[in-house]
């Protein structure tokens, strides 16, 4: 598991993800665009990485048509991701964000840890605490 996250102006951990394991994981904008990032990504268990380069990435993928594949499908799913999110965060409250979640991402919400399950959801550990109780 590796969490995605930012810290804000006041020192505090906003966590935008948590990949569960055996993805392909990057701070995407970074990556295309050989930058430094304000985005961290933590392993938050024992976790293998693999690193790759932009300039090797770039020729391995133009080698090999799987990888040509695989990363246009990794960006697909990556931005489809990104705008489910910011789709949530704007349009639900905090039960239906939470009702989402569940029902998209069901191995996220019993995975996770509730404080980075709330942060990804906007919400305090203890809102996402009664959300949970409502449920049984």
């Amino acid at each position: 598991m590796c969490r995605h996250f930012y810290i804000n102006d006041n020192g505090d951990e906003i966590t935008r993800w948590v990949s569960l394991g055996n993805e392909f994981i990057t701070s995407l904008g970074s990556f295309i665009k050989k930058t430094k990032t304000n985005e961290n990504i933590q392993a938050i268990i024992p976790t293998k990485i693999l690193v790759a380069q932009k300039e090797d990435w770039d020729v391995f993928c133009k080698d090999h048509e799987f990888a040509r594949i695989f990363w246009t499908r990794a960006i697909e799913e990556y931005l489809i991701g990104m705008e489910e999110r910011v789709s949530s965060l704007i349009a639900l409250n905090a039960k239906n964000r939470f009702e989402y979640l569940r029902n998209r991402y069901p191995k996220l919400v019993m995975n996770v840890p509730d404080k980075y399950l709330a942060s990804i959801l906007g919400i305090e550990p203890r809102h996402l605490s009664r959300l949970r109780a409502d449920k049984k």
